[in-house]
């Protein structure tokens, strides 16, 4: 079972409910009954109780309820949540690999301000440190709703759409992987939402050597039916950019 912070020394019912603080919410589905344990730790006021979340997450089994829990924590705008604590949170959910995807993004759906975006962005990419699979995870997200119909409440969301194009822009892959996170990239180019194409010029333009042609032509084609004049000026600093690589 489980362990939670109760048997490592924490006391959940001194921690504030989640309903009280803004950057953090309860799991929108019926909570199992592990759920439902872990929802009762609440949200640590002090460092002494943050740490005690933290020790007790790594002395735990990683369950999806657990993980759920503690990506509620990213971009916590807390001083209890110090620079060091975020980055072993971050650390603590990239162990989780591919399965730490679609929690990661939910947490940027209920919460698109841009420090919960960009630390799911640094935990997209440590996670894909250790598991390749986790580009090609993200890259499916963005493609399936255009090849197969699929639906994904996730992919719905322009915010997480954003949040995958910038770890994309990060991330680089060989092969097979390599062409899918270019073609997700390419989908991400005409997106609806302005964020998301925004998103997919600044990853374009950190495309490697390797790439840069590619990302060139995409971003050239892409320019003539561009409406937005900001984004068109961040198109023609992405080709000066890639030009001069």
């Amino acid at each position: 079972m489980t362990a939670s912070p109760t048997t490592s020394g924490a006391s959940p019912s001194s921690f504030r409910p989640f309903s009280e603080v803004a950057y953090s919410r309860p799991l929108a589905r019926p909570p199992t009954a592990a759920a439902r344990a872990h929802s009762t730790w609440g949200i640590p006021r002090t460092g002494e109780e943050c740490e005690r979340v933290l020790l007790a997450a790594i002395t735990s089994t990683m369950t999806l309820e657990l993980v759920a829990y503690l990506a509620g924590f990213l971009g916590a705008s807390s001083q209890v949540w110090t620079a060091s604590r975020r980055h072993r949170l971050r650390n603590l959910l990239a162990r989780y690999g591919t399965a730490v995807v679609p929690i990661v993004l939910a947490a940027v759906a209920r919460a698109p301000r841009e420090e919960v975006v960009d630390e799911t962005v640094d935990v997209l990419i440590l996670a894909a440190a250790a598991d390749a699979r986790v580009v090609e995870q993200l890259s499916t997200r963005l493609l399936e709703p255009h090849m197969s119909g699929s639906e994904d409440a996730l992919a719905e969301q322009p915010s997480a759409r954003a949040t995958i194009a910038r770890a994309l822009g990060r991330l680089h892959a060989r092969g097979a992987t390599r062409a899918q996170r270019l073609s997700a990239l390419a989908v991400a180019l005409e997106d609806v939402a302005p964020e998301v194409r925004d998103a997919a010029i600044e990853a374009l333009a950190s495309s490697s050597l390797a790439d840069r042609s590619i990302a060139m032509r995409l971003l050239e084609q892409h320019s003539h039916h561009e409406p937005e004049e900001f984004l068109l000026e961040a198109i023609s600093d992405s080709l000066v950019e890639l030009r001069g690589k």
